[in-house]
């Protein structure tokens, strides 16, 4: 999401009152922002420009190793959907956008009477190491049935929510595809470090598309923010296996995107609708998100572009085509498949919120996000009519459910 529509939202959000401290700010890493100063770890540089972690990918028809952060079948510890109510299966769908690193008493109020499962930090006035601990520790201490994730799109460059004291600044994944696997592993060890030691245990990156160089230069949501690791398979998929690592050795959760890829589109998500006309979901189009995959992603996010070789009547979001058929189907993902924004982002604007749910979970999806923190009650409650209609639906639910609690689980939450 871009810093316009950041700001439009945030101006809702304070028009509208403190809820949720007014998160609607930009997700899904698709938002800039001014880099402010940090200290890098030792043996890192820092990258001007802007950018977003990359997506890894693996070999067709892998699947997540066993006890990485993004296996599904993890052994069952103290939460799972059976013993859950359903406001809370539910709840645990939903992922929230939150700008301020407080909890008001209308945020409160939202995430105990929905059981919301997961925040999305937006922003990037968001404080430093202190201001987060402090942030985790008061969600901590909610009446919820099972605990929060804190999610962030710590990416680099452009965008990087969390650039307070006690957070390195990360360069830009163009700058990062240049250290070398190795030694950008050991960095998001020690970045993925800082988010752990303030209670943020899902990252939203990295950025798994690949951008043609020839469309680098018009390839808005990902070339020109220089979120892209490589612009072949050869050069980006090892930098995207090293981000995947390097999280999963800091016990942070990382996030597959933009799925089947957003490389070669001109049109940003955020601000209409993109459309694809390359991507075919062959072996080398999913080759990064595979690459991803067997190195231990623990989430894939679908993109809300058009795919035309794929499914031209809807978008990626909402298509079972692509989630079932590709994702779930062709690459053998049986991890936790989020969606980009559904709150904000104008490519799904004339969809209702709550159908907008709903197509994304009865397309074989698991984890909303909406940036727009008001659209958040319509959202569950549209779920929550269809569950208790459809006994069959609800029983598809709870598999979702156990899905997200197990990610909870992998990185030690819940």
């Amino acid at each position: 999401m871009s810093p316009t529509s950041r700001r439009a939202i945030l101006g809702r959000a304070v028009l509208g009152g403190a809820l949720l401290g007014g998160a609607g700010l930009a997700l899904a890493g698709c938002a800039g922002r001014d880099d402010v100063g940090a200290t890098t770890p030792a043996g890192s540089t820092s990258g001007a420009g802007s950018t977003s972690a990359a997506g890894s990918p693996t070999a067709t028809g892998s699947t997540t190793p066993a006890g990485s952060p993004g296996d599904s079948t993890m052994p069952a510890t103290s939460a799972s959907s059976t013993a859950l109510d359903l406001v809370t299966v539910v709840g645990q769908l939903l992922m929230v956008g939150h700008t301020t690193p407080s909890i008001s008493t209308a945020t409160r109020d939202l995430l105990t009477t929905h059981q919301f499962g997961s925040l999305v930090l937006l922003g990037n006035q968001l404080g430093g190491r202190g201001d987060l601990a402090a942030f985790s520790a008061q969600l901590g201490a909610l009446d919820v049935q099972v605990p929060v994730l804190v999610a962030v799109d710590q990416e680099g460059g452009q965008i990087q929510r969390l650039n307070g004291q006690g957070f390195s600044r990360i360069p830009t994944a163009v700058a990062q595809g240049e250290l070398g696997a190795a030694r950008l592993q050991r960095d998001w060890t020690t970045w993925g470090q800082e988010l752990a030691r303030v209670g943020v245990h899902y990252n939203l990156a990295p950025v798994a598309d690949v951008v043609p160089a020839d469309l680098v230069a018009r390839n808005a949501p990902i070339g020109q923010l220089k979120r892209h690791y490589g612009t072949t398979n050869a050069q980006a998929i090892p930098a995207i296996e090293a981000v995947v690592k390097g999280l999963a050795a800091a016990k942070v959760a990382s996030s597959l995107k933009h799925f089947p890829g957003l490389g070669r589109v001109s049109v940003n998500t955020d601000f209409g609708v993109a459309r694809d006309d390359s991507i075919t979901g062959s072996a080398d189009d999913l080759a990064p998100f595979a690459a991803g995959i067997a190195a231990g992603a623990s989430s894939v996010m679908v993109s809300s572009a058009i795919y035309e070789r794929i499914d031209p009547d809807q978008q990626g979001v909402f298509s079972s085509k692509v989630i079932t058929g590709l994702l779930r189907g062709q690459l053998g993902f049986e991890g936790v498949v989020i969606a980009d924004d559904l709150g904000a982002a104008a490519a799904v604007k004339e969809v209702t919120p709550g159908e907008r749910a709903l197509r994304f979970l009865r397309a074989g999806g698991d984890l909303v996000i909406t940036a727009d923190p008001f659209l958040a009650p319509q959202m569950a409650g549209a779920i929550l009519q269809a569950a208790r209609a459809d006994a069959a639906f609800e029983a598809e639910l709870r598999r979702k459910a156990d899905r997200v609690l197990a990610l909870k689980r992998s990185v030690g939450v819940g």
